[in-house]
């Protein structure tokens, strides 16, 4: 694999710590995006230890992001497109048990260390649990941004070839490194993000242990999503392939887009809006983002806090009327849309969204 982006000094995400007057900025890693020219496929160079990213301060809940909810919703359409008759529904990485409430089958399991919510529960890392017992249901398994975050996603694959018979659904939704490019969304590569996968390489990866892609789309509603219904089968799916030029040229636009972003300072330092989970992503792409005075949000649970690598506080009590705005939560572009629309609706008086497309 040969390293197309260098990412020095890389900052750790979702890490919150109270606002007090002493601040130790930490939370960094070097990094980089390698790429596979032959099967299509990207990997992070440096692996951060899953223990540092999903920690006791672990805090993301599905179903507290309408961003993500979208994206549940949109993959559900997906999978009801095809007729489906099963007993049960199995979620590899089902976090709160969002996606599996909304599928057919009497038993809705969810594999999951931090999950929760109205299903049988299987606390484990998915390579850690016993899936034997579902072997004999008629089942669809599912899993929505789970494999990417995965060191090794065909040792999952693996063991869920040993549990998945001939009649059985297997529905898979992972970042989409096609889009990556189309969209210049450099910024949606992260430490959590091990793999960004195209359909080439991710229906290579099904081929190899025995699962053939009967249908697949894209989702644009979140983040950029490839989606694939897989069965049983020896088939590789041949596709179009994503090429280094084309990754290097998106992210020098991106590079020279940020580059040219300006804050609308003035005479006071604007405010930034959002307090996104990937926030200091945005802020390592957009070092000037450090002249906001404060970060406003709507999340209570946030409020009087800060990123471990961003000295800015959280506020939830913040007024933007007649104020420069700034939007930070850009990851997810539903997201961003509605912070732009309270932005307005609260008078402030100009926006700047860093991004171009939304």
């Amino acid at each position: 694999m040969a390293k197309l982006i260098d990412l020095p000094r890389f900052p750790l995400t979702e890490k919150y710590e109270p606002c007090t007057g002493e601040f130790v900025d930490r939370g960094y890693y070097d990094q980089g995006l390698l790429f596979c020219e032959r099967c299509g496929h990207g990997q992070l160079e440096a692996i951060v230890p899953p223990a540092v990213l999903y920690g006791e301060d672990y805090r993301t809940r599905t179903a507290a992001s309408s961003g993500s909810m979208a994206a549940i919703s949109r993959f559900v359409d997906f999978v009801l497109e095809t007729q489906l008759d099963v007993e049960a529904v199995l979620d590899i990485g089902g976090n709160d048990a969002s996606l599996v409430t909304h599928l057919p089958g009497a038993r809705k399991i969810v594999v999951d260390p931090h999950a929760i919510g109205s299903a049988e529960i299987v606390r484990a890392f998915v390579e850690d649990a016993d899936l034997q017992p579902y072997k004999g249901l008629r089942k669809l398994v599912v899993s929505s941004h789970t494999l990417e975050h995965l060191v090794d996603p065909g040792a999952v694959l693996k063991k869920l070839s040993s549990v998945i018979c001939h009649d059985d659904w297997l529905a898979i939704q992972v970042p989409s490194l096609e889009a990556v490019v189309h969209y210049g969304r450099i910024d949606h590569i992260h430490h959590q993000q091990v793999h960004y996968f195209t359909r080439r390489s991710l229906g290579k990866l099904l081929a190899k242990f025995g699962f053939e892609v009967q249908r697949y789309a894209y989702s644009d509603v979140h983040w950029g999503a490839l989606m694939v219904m897989c069965r049983r089968g020896n088939g590789d799916t041949p596709a179009r392939q994503v090429v280094p030029s084309q990754i290097t040229a998106a992210n020098e636009r991106f590079t020279r887009r940020m580059a040219a972003v300006e804050l609308n300072g003035g005479a006071v330092d604007p405010i930034g809006f959002g307090a996104a989970l990937m926030l200091p992503v945005l802020a390592y792409w957009l070092p000037n983002l450090s002249h906001i005075e404060y970060i406003a949000d709507n999340d209570p649970a946030k409020d009087g806090l800060r990123y471990i690598n961003f000295n800015k506080p959280i506020r939830r009590d913040y007024e933007l009327y007649g104020r420069n705005v700034v939007i930070t939560a850009v990851g997810s572009r539903l997201a961003a849309r509605e912070l732009i629309r309270q932005a307005f609706d609260r008078g402030a008086q100009d926006v700047v969204v860093p991004l171009g497309v939304l």
